[in-house]
């Protein structure tokens, strides 16, 4: 499924998107590192510094 990039403007929408969706096991793994690189993303712009 390809979202509608005019609905996934922010961080937030595509995480929100991509916990929604139904996954095999091998596709959560993917998933879950696709939702912690838009977490990582959007405490950067926020100034939130990874340490």
């Amino acid at each position: 499924m390809q979202p509608d990039e005019g609905n996934f403007t922010t961080d937030e929408a595509w995480i929100e998107f991509l916990q929604d969706l139904e996954l095999c096991d091998a596709d959560e793994v993917l998933r879950d590192a696709l939702v912690a690189e838009r977490r990582r993303a959007l405490r950067s712009r926020e100034g939130v510094l990874d340490v």
